[in-house]
């Protein structure tokens, strides 16, 4: 099975390299077939712009608002089957945010959030936090306008969402950009700022109390003891999506990405570990991977990070990527980047012997 183009989205494959010089020559691997892909592919610029606001506008998708409601897209991954059962719900008239549960953890005098994964919360002890804290707000109001709710996956204990009747005017920064950072610089901000910061607080002293996170701290377990709100907008309609004009399928184990695929009745897939999976499907004649693995590097500045990951992605993807564009399965390969660049190899340019390869560590300027 042959595929014609293949794009990869992958934030923070290239922008690392600018900043190479801080690194010993003797510690830098050779990476033979990413220095042939940037010496022989063909660059082009455009304007910057933040991960999900990139994949947006990459998606077609514009917002009512001057939000990119990335919570809207994931809330029909994980709630819907169809987009009948989306329209049965009413959802379009309403506003949703992620309110991710996460761990706080004092460091000096800022608080510092640490990653979901290590707070290993059950499916049960989910629902429970949640009912604690939707029960605790409409005891003081029965015409409270919103509520949290928790993903109908069972596999997906920390996918909550606050749904509200009212416009949420919020701009926030995602929980995966924030693992292991200080948030007093990352606080959402916004029309609704003051209202939204003080629930914010109202909702971690609700969780201190709720008897799950008791007995998670007896069990020596860290308890849930705040949200994140992130991804803010109205839903939307998702028959105005064009996904399907630019390609066939979606590979992405982002759930915003899953969800802007399912709106649009496209095949999605989990990414496979090698792509030779890729070419086993037949709906991938245009097919497009979405994979942030690099981004955490970047955002905290962490070249060696960065490396090791880039020379596994070296031998697992690029390695056989070339190897497929050499045998025909791939006619073209583009590779794109929220910091504004964008790399097109095709099979033509690939046997273009008089461009002399250059190691990746000269292309210093590339941004």
């Amino acid at each position: 099975m042959s595929t014609k183009t293949l794009t990869l989205i992958i934030p923070g494959l290239l922008d690392m390299v600018p900043h190479l010089d801080k690194v010993p020559d003797r510690e830098l691997p050779e990476l033979a077939s990413f220095s042939l892909l940037l010496s022989r592919g063909k660059f082009h610029y455009f304007k910057k712009s933040a991960y999900y606001s990139f994949l947006f506008d990459y998606f077609s998708v514009n917002p009512q608002n001057h939000e990119f409601p990335a919570a809207a897209a994931a809330d029909y991954f994980y709630h819907f089957h169809s987009l009948k059962e989306y329209a049965q719900s009413c959802r379009e008239n309403r506003w949703v945010m992620r309110a991710d549960p996460c761990f706080l953890a004092p460091d000096r005098d800022q608080l510092v959030l640490l990653e979901s994964d290590n707070i290993e919360l059950s499916y049960a002890e989910a629902l429970q936090l949640i009912d604690d804290i939707n029960t605790f707000f409409q005891s003081f109001s029965e015409e409270n306008f919103w509520r949290i709710e928790l993903s109908k996956d069972e596999s997906a204990p920390l996918a909550w969402f606050l749904t509200s009747s009212q416009p949420i005017n919020l701009s926030s920064t995602p929980t995966s950009m924030l693992k292991g950072q200080a948030i007093k610089d990352f606080l959402p901000t916004g029309e609704d700022q003051a209202s939204w910061l003080k629930l914010f607080n109202e909702i971690q002293m609700v969780l201190h109390q709720s008897e799950v996170n008791v007995q998670r701290r007896q069990q020596g377990k860290l308890p849930v003891n705040s949200v994140w709100f992130w991804g803010a907008g109205q839903y939307f309609n998702p028959a105005g999506l064009a996904l399907a004009q630019k390609f066939s399928s979606v590979y992405s184990n982002d759930p915003v990405v899953k969800g802007l695929a399912e709106y649009a009745h496209l095949n999605n897939y989990d990414i496979p570990h090698s792509p030779d999976k890729l070419f086993m499907v037949k709906s991938t004649e245009n097919a497009v991977v979405v994979m942030d693995h690099l981004a955490a590097s970047v955002r905290n500045a962490d070249v060696y990070g960065w490396i090791d990951l880039l020379k596994q992605f070296e031998k697992e993807w690029l390695e056989v990527l070339l190897k497929s564009m050499r045998e025909g399965q791939l006619e073209q390969l583009i590779i794109l980047t929220p910091a504004g660049m964008e790399l097109k190899i095709t099979r033509r340019s690939l046997k273009h012997w008089w461009k002399r390869i250059k190691s990746y560590t000269h292309f210093k300027k590339i941004n």
